[in-house]
């Protein structure tokens, strides 16, 4: 599992990018693990020429092929995940929405991101 570092730099007027901990302006109080997976027939391709993005509440995540944790405040939240190939910074290839809620009594909420088979396919998002 990979834990995100805390940092945060603007990319547009609308985004942040994020290789942080926490959503700008929240306080991190749960912690939601993302799993995010490519079609297991892909997994060589997806590992050597893209990069996963995760983004909640409008703020972007550089993530990894696998788990990725994150810190997040209590609540419901939206979840955006897709993927870019290396060296792009806009694209928002196979994008997957969804939305979860963490409580913080629980030691983790877990979120899994699976892409599908074919080159025009969407992340399927669940919760639990």
């Amino acid at each position: 599992m990979v834990e995100l570092a805390v940092g945060s730099t603007r990319v547009d007027n609308r985004t942040q990018v994020q290789d942080g901990l926490s959503p700008v302006g929240q306080a991190a109080r749960g912690r939601v693990v993302v799993e995010v997976r490519p079609f297991p027939a892909n997994v060589w391709f997806h590992r050597a020429f893209t990069r996963p993005v995760v983004e909640i509440d409008g703020v972007e995540f550089g993530a990894v092929w696998g788990e990725n944790e994150v810190a997040v405040g209590a609540g419901s939240h939206e979840i955006a995940v897709f993927f870019r190939y290396r060296g792009q910074r806009k694209a928002r290839l196979g994008l997957g929405h969804g939305v979860f809620r963490v409580d913080t009594s629980a030691a983790v909420t877990r979120v899994r991101a699976a892409l599908g088979p074919t080159n025009g396919s969407r992340f399927r998002i669940s919760v639990g």
